[in-house]
């Protein structure tokens, strides 16, 4: 009988203890760490000189601590360039550059597990000239 209690106390200590790799508490998203590092794929809409526009983008970022670095383009070949900026948790301050015209791009990002939005605008050299677009992509 006391062998019985022994053997039921250390498979209770056991269950109680199992159950956890040790590590921090986890949102539910794997990336939570550096949330902005991958290819994120989506949707840029808005206006350029009064015109609205919505393309398929691409951006490619990697995320070092605080800061955010990438490669973007659009579907269509026509557009490309690169974003840089400032990370806090899960939102950013960005600026995009266009490599097809002079100036930038400046807006707010924010991470919510792999979907990335953001807002961004300014005025860009010729032929550009002023945007402002949201975006809302996918890892």
């Amino acid at each position: 009988m006391t062998r019985y209690i022994v053997c039921l106390l250390v498979l209770v200590l056991i269950t109680a203890c199992g159950g956890s790799d040790g590590g921090s508490p986890s949102s539910g998203d794997s990336s939570s760490s550096d949330p902005y590092d991958g290819t994120f794929v989506g949707t840029e809409s808005g206006t350029q000189n009064g015109t609205s526009f919505s393309q398929t983008v691409v951006f490619t970022l990697s995320q070092s601590g605080s800061s955010v670095t990438g490669t973007w383009s659009n579907n269509a070949g026509t557009s490309n360039g690169t974003l840089s900026g400032t990370v806090s948790g899960n939102d950013a301050t960005v600026t995009i550059i266009q490599n097809q015209c002079s100036g930038s791009l400046t807006g707010t990002s924010t991470i919510s597990g792999s979907t990335m939005t953001a807002t961004v605008s300014g005025v860009l050299g010729s032929p550009c000239g002023t945007i402002s677009a949201s975006i809302l992509a996918s890892k």
